[in-house]
């Protein structure tokens, strides 16, 4: 993976599923392989099921889930932690 694109959210799966296929489409154009992965910040349940679904539809998107509320500093750092994208 060269590109590693990190999205912290919390209770945001709807505005994650609208934006994919965009953010898909201009990845792609890089031609090199990228993953996206979205550091959810202890969602709702409904919320958190619905981010986890959309991986069968985005095969480069991968979930980090935290299982309490920490931030979007501790997101950022654990989503920095678990890319292993050169970029």
């Amino acid at each position: 993976i060269h590109y590693s694109l990190l999205i912290p959210q919390r209770n945001a799966s709807q505005v994650i599923a609208s934006q994919l296929p965009a953010l898909c489409q201009a990845l792609d154009r890089l031609i090199l392989p990228y993953e996206i992965l979205c550091i959810d910040d202890a969602s709702l349940a409904s919320q958190a099921e619905k981010l986890r679904s959309l991986m069968a539809h985005y095969p480069r998107l991968r979930v980090l889930a935290f299982d309490r509320q920490r931030g979007a500093a501790a997101a950022l750092t654990a989503g920095i932690a678990a890319a292993p994208g050169e970029l």
